[in-house]
């Protein structure tokens, strides 16, 4: 790896892991662009999977926070795919807070209009869905 790709890299994941901190710490404008940040570098340029996943996972939390549940649970779906492909389950340690949000995307939108928008997500191919959410596109 080229020294270059390896700051990149390092770079990426300490984008969604500020993203982390300022998500929990309920500054969600600031975790949104941490967010996407890493998104762009991590994702758009470098593929990297977990950081992609990192960022999905953050932005639907944000957008839960935000009460933009068709989009949190359009990403809680892509992220979902993405799991499901690598054959990555989510972390016990993850699981709770994870549950609670997508509780409360699903209880604020309905099963249907939940499930239309996780659907939707799910399918998206994981480049389209990294392209729409850094353009703000989809279930928004």
């Amino acid at each position: 790896m080229s020294r270059s790709k390896e700051h990149a890299w390092g770079i990426a994941r300490t984008l969604a892991s500020l993203g982390n901190v300022a998500c929990e710490a309920g500054e969600y404008t600031r975790a949104s662009r941490l967010y996407e940040e890493s998104l762009e570098l991590g994702g758009r340029r470098m593929g990297l999977n977990h950081t992609i996943l990192i960022c999905l996972e953050g932005l639907a939390r944000v957008a839960v926070a935000q009460g933009r549940m068709k989009r949190a649970a359009h990403l809680f779906g892509t992220a979902a795919a993405l799991r499901e492909d690598r054959g990555w389950p989510l972390p016990p340690s993850k699981r709770t807070e994870h549950d609670r949000t997508v509780a409360a995307a699903h209880g604020a939108l309905g099963k249907e209009a939940f499930t239309a928008a996780w659907t939707r997500g799910h399918a998206l191919p994981l480049e389209e869905a990294i392209e729409d959410t850094l353009l703000g596109k989809g279930a928004i």
